[in-house]
């Protein structure tokens, strides 16, 4: 919503400190592309900023540095498309992460929790070293699982119908 605390209303953060704003990131196994049915998204895509305008879009090689946000005077509707190698990714992927990373940077504002749901969701930070996540990742992941963290919550996903 633009008056949200994601939107661009006049009293809102710089986009990079909002709450909705993803890290800046990319994605191992996927790309991207964002169909924007309404409003104005505004992106960072490896160091350059832009905007994309109703009806426009914006794809995303796997690999890019990204992210993206409300950049408009109106509430923003953007679909997120997601590919791998053997082409679309069926499913709920975009909507879980954005579930399930809402939900626990509201109710458990950890670290070790936000990177749990990312890495599980092929989202890695640009502004962690790649070395930590080709070397350490899955070990990680395994010592997060046994302290309780998870890469999805019942509590934050949509079932899907």
């Amino acid at each position: 919503m633009h008056d949200g605390p994601c939107g661009n209303s006049p009293t809102s953060l710089h986009p990079l400190k909002r709450p909705c704003t993803p890290p800046i990131h990319y994605h191992l196994k996927q790309d991207e592309r964002f169909d924007v049915e309404k409003g104005t998204l505004g992106y960072i895509l490896n160091e350059m900023n832009g905007t994309i305008e109703t009806h426009g879009y914006l794809f995303i090689p796997k690999g890019s540095c990204h992210t993206f946000w409300n950049a408009g005077n109106d509430d923003l509707i953007v679909n997120i498309t997601l590919y791998n190698d053997q082409g679309m990714i069926p499913g709920r992927s975009a909507d879980s992460y954005f579930e399930n990373i809402n939900g626990v940077r509201r109710d458990s504002p950890s670290l070790i929790a936000t990177l749990q749901v990312q890495i599980g969701h092929d989202i890695y930070r640009c502004d962690i070293p790649q070395l930590f996540y080709s070397m350490f990742s899955k070990i990680f992941q395994l010592i997060a699982l046994a302290l309780g963290y998870q890469i999805q919550y019942a509590e934050y996903t949509t079932p899907v119908i």
